[in-house]
C-alpha cells in the first residue's frame, strides 16, 4: 500500500512540512499554506525557498528521523 495521498482526497494541515510529488517529475519537501499567510491565496510552497510550487499531485508525511 502506498503512503502517498492524492491532493484530490485531502490536504495536509497548513504549514506542516510534507513530501510532495510534483506532476510525475520529482519529490520535494513542501508545505500547504492557507490564504492568511501566502500572498492572499492557498497553495503549495517549497520548504527551502518558500517559492510557490505548482503541479503537486500527491503528498505524504515526512518519515521519522534516524535514531
Amino acid at each position: 500500500m502506498s503512503d502517498w495521498i492524492s491532493v484530490e482526497d485531502r490536504l495536509p494541515e497548513s504549514e506542516n512540512p510534507v513530501l510532495t510529488f510534483v506532476s510525475g517529475e520529482f519529490v520535494n519537501a513542501s508545505y500547504w499554506v492557507t490564504s492568511d499567510k501566502h500572498h492572499g491565496q492557498q497553495g503549495w510552497a517549497d520548504c527551502f525557498t518558500s517559492d510557490d510550487l505548482d503541479g503537486v499531485t500527491h503528498w505524504q508525511p515526512l518519515p521519522m528521523p534516524p535514531q
